[in-house]
């Protein structure tokens, strides 16, 4: 994996410039809160310690169309495709949620059982991780699971 190091000030522009080609999901301020959503004309905010809903939602949304029943003539038809994720990008987020993805893939991307629409979304997806330079509490997440306020574990593009 590459690694770049990226003034602050840049990031915003390179969120948005990626945008133009990808559904990108990056923090943005809603009054008092910072929530990962898709990024349209709004300016991402990179200057959060921590979001109010967690990243994992671009892979876990609340509501998903798994599978579709159509009325015919001949009777009901099932369609159980899995959702085309087209290439997305999770910009801005932390090492401990970025390390929460890494845990996930070992859950839902097994040898034995695998949550078919989670990987796709996973292998679809590029996950670009912030330090945390000054991380905002002594007994953080990311160092409760074996992170670290740099940690690059589940960042990079696509799972295991």
């Amino acid at each position: 994996m590459e690694k770049r190091l990226i003034k602050k000030d840049a990031l915003a522009g390179i969120a948005k410039k990626m945008a133009g080609d990808f559904l990108v999901w990056a923090p943005v301020k809603r009054e008092d809160n910072v929530l990962f959503e898709p990024l349209g004309s709004e300016e991402p905010f990179f200057s959060y310690l921590n979001s109010k809903n967690a990243p994992k939602n671009v892979f876990f949304p609340h509501t998903e169309t798994m599978m579709k029943f159509t009325r015919t003539p001949k009777g009901m038809v099932f369609s159980s495709e899995v959702n085309a994720s087209g290439e997305t990008v999770l910009f801005g987020v932390r090492p401990c949620d970025a390390h929460s993805f890494a845990l996930l893939d070992k859950l839902f991307d097994q040898e034995k059982y695998k949550d078919a629409y989670y990987v796709a979304k996973r292998q679809n997806t590029t996950v670009i991780a912030i330090a945390c330079v000054k991380p905002p509490y002594a007994s953080c997440f990311c160092t409760s699971v074996d992170g670290e306020p740099a940690g690059q574990e589940g960042s990079g593009q696509g799972s295991n």
